[in-house]
């Protein structure tokens, strides 16, 4: 009974003052927890040799971290996130975040992004012309003659996915200046796209050259070769090149006093093409429009006045083998009864 009379006796006051006491060791406990979202470096992923990044991985990643005031307290700067995937492929791969060294027992912490979308695609190498973007300024009585561009062409590299397609290499504008019958020029090239780079070294400085003609002068002892072929200057396996309106093309040379004939004279462009193995075709299988045509002495030394056209514009079919007449006939004897 007196256990009885000590729980019923005055039992309001009692359950308010428990309550009460509850409440204030919750208070206590609790009141000291804070919550801290702090921005961690990413580490970059590792990425299997014959992969490249096609896409951005985050520098930072937001982690909500729950704790005891005074331990939480820490340097965001002791922290990293890895991130994780254990069955990596082309195309888009699903990597998880996992913080690194772990966290005292005394601390929570919640990723705001519990999965992280990076796309890989496979490495492609392509040689690709430079087009230049230049004025020049010119009297009434000249044109514009031969355009000499150094370097031509350059190697980039990155995600297959971009590097098949219509890209070009662009230079920030030049205004050209006077030097003699020359107006020449340097230039940076513009930026390359995201995951692009060059594969090669270089300078960073494309050179103009161009010759100012007279519109109604010859220069003396000037003399034009017709009809000299154009050639692939990269030749790709397997690919035949085709011209469109000629594939052939016209030179204003000064031969310096030599004879000068149509195989002394080299006229050719950088082909921005490959075949891919895989799908069976040409990229890009479109027209290439405005490819500049490259004049050189093959074994003499000349002046370029003018190559006639300047630009020419490709498209490019695969070589069909064929098959020899020994065998064909051969084939037609066993099938045919």
């Amino acid at each position: 009974m007196k256990l009885l009379d000590m729980i019923t006796v005055n039992w309001k006051i009692k359950l308010g003052s428990f309550a009460t006491a509850l409440f204030l060791f919750w208070y206590v406990q609790y009141s000291r927890n804070i919550t801290r979202v702090l921005n961690i470096r990413v580490n970059r992923p590792e990425i299997p040799s014959e992969y490249v990044l096609a896409s951005r991985v985050p520098s930072f990643i937001p982690v909500k971290f729950y704790g005891m005031y005074d331990i939480i307290d820490f340097n965001v700067s002791d922290f990293r996130i890895n991130l994780v995937n254990h069955n990596i492929q082309q195309g888009e791969n699903i990597y998880q975040p996992e913080l690194v060294p772990d966290l005292p027992d005394e601390i929570k912490a919640d990723f705001q992004e519990e999965e992280i979308v990076i796309k890989l695609d496979r490495e492609l190498k392509r040689k690709v012309f430079i087009d230049p973007v230049y004025e020049i300024r010119t009297g009434k009585n000249y044109r514009r003659g031969y355009l000499r561009i150094t370097p031509p062409a350059l190697t980039i590299k990155g995600p297959y996915g971009i590097i098949s397609g219509d890209i070009k290499l662009r230079t920030e504008p030049m205004i050209l200046e006077e030097k003699g019958s020359v107006r020449t020029g340097k230039g940076k090239l513009l930026a390359l796209p995201e995951f692009v780079s060059l594969a090669e070294e270089f300078t960073g400085d494309v050179e103009l050259s161009v010759r100012l003609l007279e519109k109604d002068h010859l220069d003396e002892g000037e003399m034009q070769i017709d009809n000299i072929p154009i050639r692939c200057l990269n030749p790709i396996p397997g690919l035949k090149m085709k011209s469109y309106g000629s594939e052939t093309a016209s030179v204003r040379i000064l031969p310096q006093g030599q004879k000068v004939k149509e195989s002394d004279i080299s006229l050719g462009v950088y082909c921005p093409v490959f075949y891919d193995d895989t799908a069976k075709e040409i990229k890009p299988s479109y027209i290439i429009d405005d490819v500049h045509i490259i004049a050189e002495g093959k074994t003499i030394s000349v002046e370029i006045l003018e190559v006639i056209p300047e630009k020419v514009n490709l498209q490019f079919e695969i070589i069909q083998k064929s098959i020899p007449p020994a065998i064909q006939k051969g084939f037609k004897e066993h099938i045919i009864p």
